[in-house]
Formats: structure tokens, sequence, C-alpha cells
């Protein structure tokens, strides 16, 4: 599946629609930056980026702004905009350790879309070559001002 097809795929679409509905600081899922590199070397997934809103966010989630390192929150400030890996999204408690609670999020957004792709597959409404042969897996979150 190329770039343009997985945009215009129905349960792609759907799964935005998800999760913008669920998650309100969600502006955009585009596919990830090196999509086509990640499309030859993984086989079970499609990497994506989120395109968030990073007011809305920091607003909810206070504590990821508090606890981000001085240059990210540098950058944001200054660049209205931060680069952070999925997988590397987390924050530190009060004391300064690792706080992993935000694995819980990033569970929630991951099993939202692959809920929804699912559930699409199981559908009989939509036929086979609409549905998604693979899961959604967000590369990066692009914190946007």
């Amino acid at each position: 599946m190329t770039r343009d097809e997985l945009v215009n795929n129905f349960s792609f679409k759907s799964s935005i629609k998800a999760l913008k509905k669920n998650f309100p600081f969600v502006k955009d899922v585009v596919p990830g930056y090196d999509f086509e590199n990640d499309l030859a070397n993984y086989d079970s997934f499609y990497t994506i980026d989120l395109i968030i809103d990073g007011d809305k966010f920091f607003e909810m989630y206070p504590d990821f702004y508090n606890t981000l390192w001085h240059s990210l929150k540098r950058e944001y400030e200054q660049n209205k905009k931060v680069k952070l890996s999925f997988s590397e999204f987390y924050k530190f408690d009060e004391a300064g350790n690792l706080d992993l609670s935000a694995d819980e999020l990033r569970k929630d957004m991951y099993a939202l879309m692959g809920k929804r792709i699912k559930d699409i597959n199981k559908s009989e409404v939509v036929p086979e070559e609409f549905q998604l042969n693979r899961s959604l897996y967000p590369g990066y979150l692009l914190f946007e001002k």
C-alpha cells in the first residue's frame, strides 16, 4: 500500500476519526515520515505520525509539559513545535524518576486504533479491498502550537 492509498483508505480514515473523537488534542494523523522505508522493513504495521495540538494537550496533561527537558520546552516555545518519538513518550515524577503513567495513554491510543481496524475488518459492510491488512503504529508525536 502506498502513502496515498493509506491516506485514502476507509479503515485509516475511520481510525483517525475515532482517535480525534476520543483524544481531542489529536489534530491529524499522517503516514510516518519514513513511511516507504518502514513499509519495506515492517510487515505487520504501517507507521504513522500524530500531529498534536500542543497547547490543548499540555492543558489536559500539565505534568507532561512540566517534566519536558528544558531543551524541548525551549524548542516548543521558540519554534512552536516539538517532535517526540512515540516509544519515548514519558514523563518524570517529582523525585525525577521515570513515571510510566504515560504508558497508559500510549496504550489507550494504540488500542483504540487497533480496535477500530479490527472492527472494520470484521464488518461485512466494508469490502475487503477497503480494509487494512496491518495495524497502525505511531512513530512520532508532533506537538504544534
